[in-house]
């Protein structure tokens, strides 16, 4: 019984034409742009990311966001540290944590240098995570 109901319903509308197409165009024109619009709210989330200090730390995959000594080495503002700045060092030579490079005395926290690598607040793969990476890679 169904099926009949469809079917004169059919025939009733009558066949595909001019006026179904520019329908179809443009609600699928509407589905496309609001999908990219979707897409974009959640891949361009920013994160919250600092600089490495290569002094302090080994790998900047394994470090912390936030760590005690961090204060000494990078710039804070609004209670975040810098995301694009830290202190500069006083000798050029990287040392670890264990090495007393990493002391609040091998910083000039008169001076600041920009970072070219960046420790990231959570490990989540986002565009500004993606340019960081790009950037990174195109200055050496």
């Amino acid at each position: 019984m169904g099926e009949d109901v469809v079917d004169k319903v059919l025939e009733r509308a009558g066949r595909w034409g001019k006026f179904q197409l520019r329908v179809f165009l443009c609600l699928l024109l509407a589905t496309v742009f609001s999908a990219f619009s979707l897409s974009y709210i959640f891949t361009a989330r920013d994160i919250k990311y600092r600089c490495y200090i290569p002094e302090c730390e080994k790998s900047p995959l394994n470090a912390s966001y936030n760590p005690d000594w961090l204060l000494e080495f990078v710039p804070f503002q609004d209670k975040s540290p810098s995301r694009c700045l830290r202190y500069a060092s006083v000798n050029t030579s990287i040392s670890r944590r264990e090495s007393p490079a990493c002391s609040k005395e091998s910083v000039l926290q008169n001076m600041t240098v920009r970072c070219d690598q960046f420790v990231y607040q959570k490990k989540e793969i986002t565009i500004v995570h993606d340019v960081c990476t790009i950037r990174k890679t195109k200055k050496k």
